[in-house]
This record gives structure tokens, C-alpha cells and sequence, in this order.
């Protein structure tokens, strides 16, 4: 830093810079090498340890097809196990690496202070503030590349007038955007099927990206009068959550035995006599070279006019709020050694919103919701009398905002007591005149609630973020599909998405008929608290 302009103008700038490069341990869930050959180990009710060719498997599996060669060959790729740290020990164990792991860190400030004028009474600052941060994770496995690299560029800017009025009257002026910018990226370009209980060989992190810029402007004003001190301000946030999420981009199938029919007991025979402790590590054994694929989830999304993003395409977001606040404080000495200090701050906070229209509300507000379950309850009728839940554009007819516009009252009460300790006991219990400071203070504090139930509510509406999952319990081993490569899901268990999101009711039966539905209270009020506090010392 150095001054620029004598007695006028002052700049500093600073700069802060960090590389490492380290290792960080991964382990991962592997088959074994028996079972790479095809062979299920599992120990019988006796303790005896028992495995099962693939002629074995072949005559188990209700569908006599025995293993699936796509199946296998997957599992053949994987590496040798090394660890003992994951897995069963009997068909699955732990591949243990070390990984690269590489981090750059950039920090970058900078101030200039102005005088307007000789007298002091005029000053401007301005101050900037950048940040570019970088890390990368760890791969899947040794040669992949890393499943997701973090990224951060956040910026800060702040610029301030201060006036000296008067001896006794001082205005401040202050403006500050801020922009904070963080991204983790992700690898998984596409559907995928798996087994349940085995790593997958590839990486299945998706991205997001996320910008929140602020613009933060207010006034203060400061005037002292006689035993007073008093303080006015007003302040207005403008706020932006700029989002761009592949989260929800892609649909899945599992191996997962529990969601057979039956739990799987089609393809555990009784008469292998299997240990109560092996069923797992055995199912999942054989779920796996069997190729089933039980469990699908598919996840689509809408826009509010109903028509589909394309597979794989990212889903934006931008959810706005703006907000002002208003107080006025005092500070009285009412005498030399009794200072009271009462405020009060009012705060305007509309809902936060989409500003492309892409949100959406409960087709029955919250409450009606409650209240007819508790009518049809007090009937002794079915809670099905409700109706399903669906959603509609928050924007078009039968929408309505988030929650209602807030409008709060803040008020704020502190003592400030000094004893003057004249008497000898006083003395004994306060130490003397000024020795001893006793305060007070009371005050009502509310929470800004809008962009997490926003962010919450988008990503679970149905016919906006639509989930569907096949039921548990209604295929058998017959009836389902096989596994043929990494990155396909099966139809059979992961349909096709439907023709328009909202409006649409969950599906009464088939995918998506095991659900669970969100909602808002859209009466909801911001949270506050009530803060005491009380202090001797």
C-alpha cells in the first residue's frame, strides 16, 4: 500500500496464494476373485463354508437362465482386492488406493480511501475482494478421472461516503454487492444400472453450479443531542440464487434384493440352509451374477408449461428476493452511572420467487389439507378421502406465493448500571464506584426462511421434479429384467416420462406409486426468537 495523492488518496493491495499436492486413502467395494469366476460363497447354519458353481446357479434361478454374461464380464473388470476394510470377506472385499489430490487457493484484495475534502469531514472508500479457489476429488478408480473437481470464485465489492454534518450529525452512505460462486462438478453423462452392494465402476457424480449475488444499499444517520444518542438507518438486499443442477438429470436401476417379491426367497432356496448372518453378502452374490435389475428410478423434469428437459440437460433456477429494513435506536445517559439503550427495526420481506415463472404450488393450501384429515378422522372415514396432492404453476390459476409477505416488528431494550458503591457494604459487594458494570438487554431477532423452503419445495414437486419408483414386492425374479451395459436402465422398471408434469396426481399403481409428496404451509410466518440476557462483572 502507498498513498497516491498527499493527504488525499491511500491504495492497498494484497494478494495471498496456496498450492498443495497430497494424497487422499479411497476404498472401494469389490468382487472377489471366486466370484468372478461365477462362484458364490456363503456358510451353512453349521458354520461349514459352502459355494455354488454356476451350474449350481443355474438350476436356483426360477428363470433357468443362471448368470448373466453382460453381469459377469462387468465384474470381471474390476481390480484385484487388496483390503480387508469393505466387503464380507466371502463375496465382496475392499480395494484400497491412494489418490492424487491437488488444491489451489487465490485471494486478491484491494482498498482505496479518498478525501474529499482538507477538513476531513468528506471521505470515500472503495474495497474489492476476489477469491478463485480450486480442489479436485478422487476418481472411482486408479486411472479414472477425478469423480468431481470444487470450484469457488467469489467476489465481494464495497464503496462507503461518510459526512460529517455537523459536530453532532454524521450520515453514512453504503453500498456492497457481494457474489458468491461455487461449482462441484460431476462425471455421469447418462442412465445407469447397477448392483446393490458393489461399487460402481464408474463415477456417478452429477454437477452444480451455483451464483448468489447481493446488492446490499443503506443510510445511517447519527445524531448526538445532549444525553442522547440517536441512530436512524434504512437498508434494502436485493438477492439473486442463480442455480444450475444436474442433480436430478438422470434415472437409475438396482440390483436391490428386498425389492423382489418375496424379498428375494425365489432365488434363497430353504434347502441351502443358509446362516442368518450370510443372507445378505448371498443375495447380493447372487442378485448380481444373475443380471437383475429390481429397483428403478426415474427422474424427469418440467417446465411450467409442461413440456419435458431432455434427458440429461441441467435444470435451472433463479429464485429472487427483495428486502428492506427500517430502524431507529437511542442511547440515553440518563444519569452518569445509568445508560439506556431501546431500538426498534422493522423488516419487509416479500416471498421469494422464480424469475423465470418455473415454480409451483400445492393444488390445496397446506391447512385445507390438515383439516379435511382431521374431519374425515373425527368420521371415521378413510384419510383417501383427501385427494392427492398435486402441483400447479405458482404464476398461473390457482397459484399463489411460497408463504405471505412478512412484515415484522423488532424491538430491542438494553440497561447499562454502574453502582456508585458508597456505603460500606455496597462497597464490599461492588468494589467501589465504577468497579462493578451490571447490564441488561432484551430483544426479538427473526430468521429469514424464503430461499431454503424455495429451493426445498421446487426440488420435490411432483410434474416439476417428477420421481417415480417401482413398488417393492410386486416382481419376481422371473419377471425382471436383466442387466446388459453401465449406462442403460431397463424400460420395464424405468418408464418413459409422461406427456405434461403439472396438474398430474401420483400414479395409483405400477412406478411411482410408492411416493412420498411435500408440501408448503403457504400461511407460514417467520420464525423468531426472543433473546435475555443478564450480566454482572
Amino acid at each position: 500500500g502507498a498513498p497516491i495523492k498527499k493527504n488525499k488518496a491511500f491504495i492497498f493491495f494484497n494478494y495471498e496464494g496456496r498450492r498443495d499436492a497430497s494424497s487422499s486413502s479411497v476404498t472401494r467395494t469389490v468382487p472377489t476373485e471366486t466370484l468372478k469366476q461365477g462362484i458364490v460363497l456363503y456358510h451353512d447354519k453349521a458354520g461349514l463354508l459352502n459355494q455354488l458353481s454356476a451350474a449350481d446357479i443355474k438350476g436356483i434361478d426360477p428363470s433357468g437362465i443362471g448368470i448373466d454374461q453382460a453381469a459377469l464380464k462387468a465384474l470381471q473388470g474390476f481390480p484385484v482386492g487388496n483390503s480387508s476394510a469393505a466387503g464380507d470377506g466371502l463375496n465382496t472385499t475392499g480395494f484400497l488406493f491412494n489418490a492424487p489430490t491437488h488444491s489451489v487457493q487465490n485471494t486478491y484484495i484491494a482498498r482505496l480511501d479518498y478525501n474529499l475534502d482538507s477538513a476531513g469531514k468528506h471521505n470515500l472508500f472503495l474495497r474489492g475482494n476476489l477469491q478463485n479457489d480450486s480442489q479436485n476429488g478422487t476418481p472411482q478408480f486408479p486411472g479414472q478421472v477425478p469423480n468431481s473437481v470444487t470450484l469457488a470464485n467469489n467476489k465481494g465489492l464495497a464503496a462507503g461516503y461518510t459526512a460529517v454534518l455537523t459536530p453532532s450529525l454524521v450520515a453514512t452512505t453504503r453500498y456492497g454487492f457481494t457474489r458468491a460462486g461455487g461449482e462441484t462438478t460431476g462425471i455421469l453423462t447418462g442412465n445407469y444400472e447397477w448392483f446393490r452392494g458393489f461399487t460402481t465402476p464408474f463415477g456417478t457424480s452429477t454437477g452444480l453450479a451455483r451464483i448468489v449475488p447481493v446488492h446490499t444499499i443503506s443510510q445511517d444517520l447519527s445524531w448526538n443531542k445532549s444525553a442522547h444518542s440517536l441512530h436512524f438507518g434504512a437498508m434494502v438486499r436485493l438477492i439473486a440464487n442463480q442455480s444450475t443442477s444436474y442433480s436430478h438429470s438422470f434415472s437409475s436401476a438396482s440390483s436391490n434384493p428386498s425389492w423382489i417379491k418375496g424379498t428375494g426367497g425365489d432365488f434363497t432356496p430353504a434347502s441351502l440352509n443358509i446362516a442368518r448372518s450370510d443372507n445378505t453378502s448371498y443375495q447380493y452374490a447372487m442378485a448380481a451374477l444373475l443380471g437383475l435389475e429390481s429397483q428403478g428410478t426415474a427422474d424427469y423434469n418440467y417446465k411450467t408449461d409442461g413440456s419435458l428437459i431432455p434427458m440429461g440437460a441441467p435444470v435451472t433456477r433463479d429464485f429472487v428476493n427483495h428486502e428492506g429494513e427500517l430502524y431507529a435506536q437511542d442511547t440515553w445517559k440518563a444519569t452518569r452511572t445509568l445508560t439506556v439503550t431501546a431500538g426498534l427495526r422493522y423488516s419487509l420481506a416479500p416471498a421469494v420467487y422464480e424469475a423465470n415463472g418455473q415454480q409451483v404450488s400445492p393444488n390445496m393450501p397446506f391447512e385445507d389439507f390438515m383439516n379435511k384429515r382431521a374431519a374425515l378422522a373425527d368420521q371415521g372415514l378413510s384419510q383417501t378421502g383427501v385427494g392427492l396432492v398435486s402441483f400447479v404453476a405458482g404464476n398461473g390459476t390457482g397459484g399463489r406465493p411460497l408463504y405471505p409477505e412478512h412484515k415484522n416488528w423488532s424491538p430491542r431494550l438494553g440497561l447499562a448500571y454502574s453502582p456508585k458503591a458508597e456505603s460500606s457494604l455496597a462497597k464490599f459487594l461492588f468494589g467501589g464506584a465504577g468497579k462493578t458494570s451490571i447490564r441488561a438487554g432484551a430483544g426479538m431477532y427473526y430468521d429469514e426462511i424464503g430461499q431454503p423452503l424455495a429451493q426445498t419445495i421446487n426440488a420435490n414437486a411432483f410434474g416439476l421434479a417428477t420421481t417415480l419408483t417401482t413398488p417393492p414386492n410386486v416382481l419376481t425374479t422371473a419377471q425382471l429384467p436383466r442387466y446388459t451395459t453401465f449406462y442403460t436402465v431397463p424400460a420395464a422398471i424405468v418408464p418413459a416420462p409422461g406427456p405434461s408434469g403439472l396438474g398430474a396426481p401420483y400414479p395409483t399403481s405400477g412406478a411411482g406409486s410408492f411416493a412420498i409428496t411435500s408440501s408448503l404451509d403457504d400461511k407460514l410466518k417467520a420464525p423468531y426468537t426472543m433473546n435475555l440476557n443478564f450480566s454482572v462483572g
